[in-house]
């Protein structure tokens, strides 16, 4: 055994906090991490890969790469699987583990939140580190030296965590579980082996939920009233009893109904003892008037807490009884009905799952209201647009789900001066509110540490729009009713990294969005539904995009509902292979016009590139006193496809100036006409203000 000791030392260094820190014995193991499996594609968001405009180009592209990427991506996972095998197989022995011992208890610690580091960790130039939540909290500014912090990331202690395992504090009574020092926290919210306290007054026995009821039967027996699930149980309650313990005869759970008595009359609830992370029973309760000319009924979920509460919070829902219900004697008769897990009606069997998978690591809101839980992936602003219709709709009365966590790409250098700034879609989160600890930055999508946070949120469904990561066979595992993307062109047609450009550059007339299930091949999943949009001659790709994602919102907020009951995924229409045509991303090389093509197709190649990588054209100046010739470089902003008839001058390369616009000419005697250029360094400008600098001089193209 070997002591991993942090404290003060013979040499006399130690924490930097001198008051004596709390002592926590953990046994932990060191393992040698993973060997990475996923591979990271690049150039997904063609707007994040250029200095300038490029917030008009963001989001051009999503989450897929070329199919030869595909192939290498896959190759390396089926490689690392392969390993993975072989380890597994026993044919390569790893060291045994070294059991150490944390006398600094916040060692592992963020100095700022005090809750265990969890990967990502970042670090100052100063050397403080931060976890992410902590980076957003203060606005990337270090609270120690005032210094950015939130770009660098600290590996050493990445390194660190990821080999560090440890064991749950209830070992003791059960648990066996082994995980990352990071998921510790959040496995014992939920952790099935939590302690339980026995709710007779003067026992003071705690152990796990089950070694309780199986304690409470053998010494207890006669102090709870037993009843058995899906069967109607009769209770007697005094008007001044402050609870009843119920116990089912099958299982033996605990049960505790609790009673308080108001000025308008007693408020009940009906409590299970057991783990604060378990799902919910679903009950009904009733209660008659004296007179029996009015009944009450109440039906919703048990909540479950580890020990009798002195004061049972009225957020867990309550039933109130009217004083006038009680008969003179006190007591008043009701029947109860707990179901059992598979039994209850079937109108409330969607909120029962929407129970069941709602424990998640971070004890969100969506255990509390029984909704589903939706995990959402984007990140430029095209993805701010889906996220806030999905934010609305959660807010809706009738919404049966929840945005449960956030994953978007990590804080990235923006604008000219270069500054660190969160996605769009982080910021957008942020502004709104939403929890700084449940948006995900990862670098890669299959980073072992944030598919550990994920599995724990137990997502029913993930959105994706315009992520910019692929994401592995591991991550389209875990959410159960799949992943669904907004791709905006009408699949199989225009498959691949930048559908919507490729679509304008081809000048087509029609495009549309389609809601398809994520699959492992490019974009090549089943269809849930498809939104077609007429395509108008002058509309620029960055207008388009956003049009189309617009309308995807839409659409996948009417989906929803055939999403979470299954039954998308059942009438999916399966893609026509033969059909599918590829949009490969795009490259700063196309961006150059040659104009011996005609004027049609450099306008549509005009309007495709525009926001980024944009079109470049070289014009010749020549002046008319010296005939100096000297190259120009310019930068088209806006197009029309002109009269053929604008064509003059003795010589056919030769630039005109008619009605407000520079006029070249094309391949096959067509004309383009140029409303907006701009010059390097300089600010976009019409032609006419563009024409007037020249002073005379002629322009041909080149």
């Amino acid at each position: 055994m070997a002591k991993f000791s942090v404290g003060i030392e013979e040499d006399g260094e130690g924490p930097s906090n001198r008051v004596p820190k709390r002592q926590r014995i953990l046994p932990i193991v060191i393992e040698e991490p993973e060997a990475e499996q996923d591979v990271d594609i690049e150039g997904v968001e063609e707007g994040e890969e250029e200095e300038e405009e490029e917030e008009e180009g963001e989001g051009e592209e999503e989450d897929e790469e070329e199919e030869e990427e595909e192939e290498e991506y896959d190759e390396e996972e089926e490689e690392s699987e392969a390993e993975e095998a072989v380890m597994s197989s026993g044919v390569q022995r790893d060291p045994p583990p070294v059991c150490l011992t944390l006398t600094d208890p916040e060692v592992l610690d963020c100095p700022i939140c005090c809750e265990p580091l969890t990967i990502p960790v970042f670090q100052c130039d100063n050397g403080h580190i931060a976890c992410t939540t902590c980076c957003l909290k203060v606005r990337h500014k270090c609270p120690s030296c005032s210094t950015p912090i939130g770009y660098n990331r600290c590996r050493a202690i990445e390194k660190v965590l990821e080999s560090v395992k440890a064991f749950c504090q209830n070992r003791v009574y059960g648990c066996t579980e082994g995980f990352s020092y990071n998921m510790k926290q959040k496995h014992e919210k939920l952790c099935s082996f939590a302690p339980c306290s026995c709710p007779i007054a003067d026992c003071n026995f705690q152990t796990s939920s089950k070694q309780l009821y199986k304690h409470f039967t053998d010494k207890h027996k006669c102090a709870a009233t037993h009843f058995f699930y899906d069967k109607p149980v009769l209770i007697n309650l005094r008007k001044e009893d402050k609870f009843q313990i119920l116990q089912e005869e099958r299982d033996g759970s605990l049960f505790i109904l609790d009673n308080k008595a108001q000025t308008l009359g007693n408020i009940i609830t009906l409590i299970r003892i057991g783990p604060s992370g378990e799902r919910g029973f679903f009950y009904e309760l009733n209660a008659k008037a004296q007179n029996e000319s009015c009944t009450l009924r109440w039906q919703t979920f048990t909540k479950s807490t580890p020990k009798l509460p002195a004061d049972v919070p009225l957020s867990l829902g309550f039933f109130l009884v009217p004083s006038p219900f009680f008969p003179i004697t006190g007591t008043i008769q009701m029947e109860l009905r707990v179901w059992s897990y598979n039994h209850f009606p079937r109108n409330f069997q969607r909120a029962w799952a929407s129970a069941s998978s709602s424990s998640s690591v971070t004890a969100s809101s969506s255990a509390a209201s029984n909704k589903k839980s939706l995990v959402f992936l984007g990140s430029p602003q095209v993805s701010a647009t889906v996220l806030d219709a999905l934010f609305n709709a959660s807010a809706a009365p009738s919404s049966s789900f929840e945005v449960a966590a956030i994953v978007t790409q990590p804080p990235a250098r923006r604008d000219r001066g270069k500054k660190m700034m969160p996605s769009a879609v982080a910021q957008y989160a942020l502004d709104r509110g939403f929890p700084s600890d449940l948006i995900f930055t990862p670098e890669r999508a299959g980073e072992e540490a944030f598919l550990s946070s994920l599995r724990a949120l137990q997502p029913e469904v993930c959105v994706t729009a315009a992520y910019g990561n692929i994401l592995p066979t591991k991550f389209l595992n875990i959410p159960s009713l799949g992943t669904v993307n907004i791709h905006p062109s009408l699949l199989p047609l225009y498959r691949g990294a930048a559908p919507v450009q490729r679509a304008v550059q081809d000048g087509v007339k029609e495009t549309g969005v389609s809601l398809a299930f994520t699959v492992r091949a490019l974009d090549a999943g089943p269809v849930i539904a498809r939104e077609r949009l007429e395509v108008d001659d002058q509309i620029k790709a960055p207008d388009l995009l956003a049009i189309l994602f617009a309308e995807g919102s839409k659409l996948l907020v009417s989906k929803l509902p055939s999403i979470f009951d299954g039954s998308a995924m059942v009438n999916a229409e399966p893609q026509d292979d033969s059909k599918a045509t590829l949009a490969p991303k795009i490259t700063p090389e196309e961006s150059w016009l040659s104009f011996d093509q005609k004027a049609l197709v450099l306008h549509n190649k005009v309007r495709a590139f525009a926001g980024w990588p944009g079109t470049r054209a070289k014009v010749l100046v020549v002046d008319n006193k010296n005939s100096k010739e000297s190259t120009l470089e310019l930068k088209i902003i806006t197009t029309r496809v002109g009269p053929d008839d604008y064509i003059q001058g003795n010589d056919v390369n030769d630039i005109s100036f008619i009605k407000g616009a520079l006029v070249f000419p094309c391949g096959g005697c067509t004309a383009l006409e140029v409303l907006e250029v701009q010059l390097p360094g300089k600010k976009v400008t019409t032609a006419a203000a563009f024409w007037n600098g020249l002073r005379g001089q002629k322009l041909k193209a080149l």
